[in-house]
């Protein structure tokens, strides 16, 4: 008898039986439902996690749309991205994920929000609008970020693909976002920021109030000079850029097709393996800080990108058991396989 586990069933069984003291709630399952456990609507079960910081519940995430306003710490789980090969075709990855469906998931960070962790969630929005939040982590997550009025700190960014906005006078700080691709990040120029934006690829526009640029690939045009107090070091430019740039060691003007393995044209690549580069001549290859590469794969770099977004969570995805015995004793011989997902 074999079974495939999906990664979400695995890892809420491995967070029930490593995880003192909290609890695992599932929204959108479609298999046999349990009490307490399954809820078709997401605030139902943001209501039932703890609010002990200390020791946050887990909410893990089926396909459907949802959303919710969190007023508590939770971690949040969802099964990637890229990975319906149904809608995508060769834009997916085929073979990381055994849940299929689209997901769409609007969450308003509410009043004193800190510390919560979203991990391979699709179609991700977070609406930051009223309260200053501290400590978010987003994780293999593809999301759009709108932040609007507050203060927003020691956000981490990791491993995703974002469209960020700061507006109406939202402020970053300490934030860090590493080797994701960014398709569009624009930020309030009115306010003093901070931030460190290292091993990405900004395949949309982008603007640089006060912060440090590192091992980045950028694709389009600036319009402006690179000379404000933000930093650029050891970064590829595609495009041109109309003025200065304040920092050294990059590389400017380089030929977009012979960066990555599927730029102009994709091929038969799904829509984030595109973004490897083509060996062995890419423009980004060891041009980064230390000789490791620009881009989001780069070995050596803090978070290097993986493929879907798959959440980091051991998984089984085979187990091989017979259904039934023969012999007088409790003697089964069971063959299972195991995937870090790391």
């Amino acid at each position: 008898m074999k079974h495939l586990f999906t990664v979400a069933a695995i890892a809420a069984f491995l967070f029930i039986t490593t995880t003192s003291n909290a609890n695992i709630y599932r929204v959108g399952y479609s298999g046999p439902k349990k009490n307490n456990v399954d809820f078709t609507d997401l605030n139902d079960a943001v209501n039932a996690c703890s609010t002990n910081p200390n020791k946050p519940d887990t909410i893990f995430l089926f396909p459907g749309t949802w959303s919710a306003d969190y007023d508590r710490k939770i971690v949040t789980i969802g099964y990637g991205y890229y990975v319906d090969t149904a809608t995508l075709g060769t834009g997916a990855n085929n073979g990381l994920q055994n849940i299929i469906g689209n997901l769409s998931v609007t969450i308003q960070l509410g009043e004193a929000v800190q510390g919560c962790v979203f991990e391979g969630v699709d179609g991700l929005k977070l609406q930051c609008y009223y309260y200053p939040t501290d400590n978010i982590t987003i994780k293999r997550c593809k999301c759009y970020i709108d932040f609007r009025n507050t203060v927003q700190s020691n956000w981490k960014i990791l491993q995703s693909e974002i469209n960020l906005q700061a507006s109406f006078g939202a402020q970053l700080d300490q934030m860090l976002i590493s080797n994701c691709i960014i398709t569009d990040f624009v930020t309030d120029l009115s306010t003093s920021q901070s931030a460190t934006i290292v091993n990405n690829i900004f395949t949309g526009n982008w603007y640089d109030p006060s912060f440090v640029f590192k091992n980045n690939v950028f694709l389009l045009d600036y319009d402006g000079e690179l000379t404000s107090t933000s930093t650029y070091e050891y970064n590829v430019f595609v495009g041109k850029i109309a003025g200065g740039i304040n920092g050294s060691h990059n590389k400017i003007n380089q030929n977009k097709d012979a960066i990555f393995t599927g730029y102009s044209s994709q091929k038969k690549l799904s829509n984030d393996a595109r973004w490897q580069l083509k060996k062995p001549n890419s423009p980004a290859i060891g041009s980064g800080e230390n000789g490791i590469d620009c881009g989001i794969y780069a070995a050596g770099s803090l978070y290097p990108y993986r493929l879907s977004g798959i959440p980091a969570v051991p998984s089984f995805y085979l187990l091989e058991a017979p259904s039934s015995t023969t012999g007088t004793g409790p003697v089964y011989q069971i063959t299972f396989s195991v995937k870090s997902n790391n």
